[in-house]
């Protein structure tokens, strides 16, 4: 996993967008090694990107520095409040078993739109949901005819995708793009995006065939359950999904 968080600056003080940068630079980076590194992005206005190294899950939520992101909150920053942030999730692309495996975990993202939106807390023109759009989303741009292609075709040749601009983004050689999220400088918020995607990876992994047509198991409720039976890696999730979604049926 590697992620990407965009933060802006509200004021107009460069001194303190500067330090911000620095702050973060000298708290999440354990040298001589880098963890994260800086960028700047044409959607922002006034601040800049954070982007990490890959790591495991288990490296993101007992290592890293999350205070150089807390940081940021009590220095002026924002990430949820604004329009122009956004938060993306890369996943090891080869990661993935088989071409199955990642039909699971894509149509699964896209089967659970409304659910994924209140989790999330935003749908937005640069992260698509919608499956239709997803599969025809390879535009001819001199004739500007749309090409229509099943899924599974699609993800044996990421190539056959020319739009960016989704929920799932596979235009990267070598990641899985999660570009739906709502970035926040609250860490728990952010961890449990980072277990989200840990979470229906293994989950999609697990799921037979049979299980996915005749028991509903790409359902977000059942996602839910899967998930509350392991709260000893997943509890963050768990609870953030309780938050945002309500409780499941039969609790208080």
């Amino acid at each position: 996993l590697g992620f990407e968080q965009e933060v802006e600056f509200r004021g107009h003080d460069r001194y303190t967008l500067h330090s911000g940068a620095e702050k973060v630079l000298a708290t999440m980076n354990n040298a001589p090694e880098d963890i994260v590194y800086l960028k700047d992005d044409g959607s922002l206005s006034n601040g800049f990107e954070i982007v990490t190294h890959p790591m495991t899950l288990d490296y993101a939520m007992n290592h890293l520095k999350w205070g150089g992101i807390t940081a940021l909150k009590r220095m002026g920053f924002e990430s949820w409040s604004t329009s122009t942030c956004g938060l993306h999730i890369h996943m090891s692309r080869n990661a993935f078993a088989d071409d199955k495996h990642l039909f699971k975990f894509v149509k699964f993202i896209y089967s659970n739109r409304i659910d994924l939106v209140r989790f999330v807390g935003r749908e937005s023109s640069y992260a698509k949901f919608g499956l239709d759009n997803f599969v025809s989303s390879w535009v001819d741009y001199d004739t500007g005819i749309r090409q229509q292609n099943s899924l599974m075709k699609m993800l044996k040749n990421n190539d056959t995708n020319n739009d960016r601009y989704c929920a799932v983004n596979i235009q990267n050689a070598h990641t899985v793009e999660l570009r739906f999220f709502k970035p926040s400088l609250n860490v728990t918020t952010v961890q449990a995006a980072l277990q989200f995607c840990k979470a229906s990876f293994d989950y999609t992994d697990m799921l037979t065939t049979r299980e996915v047509v005749g028991n509903n198991a790409l359902a977000f409720m059942s996602f839910r359950k899967w998930v509350r039976n392991r709260t000893d890696k997943y509890e963050v999730l768990d609870t953030r999904i309780t938050e945002r979604c309500g409780a499941m049926m039969g609790e208080d």
